[in-house]
């Protein structure tokens, strides 16, 4: 039974390259988008970006619409529509072998060639909710109430990211940095890879390294947060600056070694 098991996931990875092979996204027909939206009836937005490259940017305008700008995006892919005051943008799978335009069957290159801008006047959102899917994500500038956040496989970059209700990330494979952000009462997962958190935690964090490694460079004192851990954490705290107080749980379910470096 082993022999036949192991014979078949041969199969399938050599089935797997062959059809790469035969089948890629380069072949299909490639098209860019541009489109407006009227912002003021907008309370949330909700990206679900498969295949593709993800940016989401704040304005250098005083502009009230959100503008969807996408390049080298494969012929009817993409969607976008208001519902409900609601902003989806998809950018769709249609083939059962889309699964092998991934990362692991590629050298590890970066086969997201579609790339998404989502560009946001000023102003907080109700709740964004974003699946990373396969590819990079950068998100600048943006404020909102509460942010869904899953990583999917890929290295994301979120800075100046303004959360002020709560935040539930669920991170995936790859590197994650949020650089000088502020974050209200998070529950962040980060499962395999690297999490770098630079500016403000407010209200209750609880996060799980998994077997990842966590670095934050908190603004506070030493009196502004309950800092706990448990697992196998190596927890370094040192202190920075500024005032109440909030409570910062890290946690590990694995039994690999992890590491959490805190500065405050």
């Amino acid at each position: 039974w082993i022999g036949i098991i192991v014979l078949g996931i041969i199969l399938i990875v050599i089935g797997a390259i062959c059809g790469r092979a035969f089948y890629s996204e380069s072949s299909d027909k490639k098209e860019n988008y541009s489109q407006n939206f009227d912002s003021v009836d907008i309370q949330n937005i909700k990206v679900d970006s498969g295949l593709m490259n993800l940016r989401v940017e704040r304005s250098q305008d005083d502009i009230k619409n959100i503008g969807v700008n996408g390049t080298n995006l494969i012929k009817n892919r993409l969607k976008c529509e208001v519902r409900n005051g609601t902003l989806t943008i998809e950018y769709k799978k249609k083939r059962l072998l889309d699964f092998i335009d991934t990362p692991f069957l590629d050298g590890g290159n970066n086969i997201a060639d579609a790339n998404i801008t989502i560009t946001l006047p000023n102003k907080e959102f109700r709740k964004i909710d974003i699946d990373g899917g396969v590819g990079t994500t950068e998100i600048d500038g943006i404020a909102v109430a509460e942010f869904d956040f899953d990583g999917g496989v890929g290295e994301n970059t979120l800075t100046n990211l303004n959360v002020s209700r709560n935040a539930d990330m669920s991170l995936g494979v790859g590197k994650t940095s949020i650089v000088q952000s502020s974050f209200n009462n998070s529950d962040i997962d980060v499962g395999v890879g690297k999490f770098d958190f630079s500016g403000k935690l407010n209200g209750d964090t609880d996060i799980d390294s998994g077997v990842g490694s966590v670095t934050m460079d908190i603004d506070g004192y030493k009196l502004d947060y309950n800092f706990g851990s448990a697992g196998t954490q190596k927890v370094k705290v040192t202190y920075k600056g500024l005032d109440t107080n909030y409570n910062v749980t890290v946690a590990s379910d694995s039994t690999l070694p992890t590491a959490t470096t805190v500065t405050f």
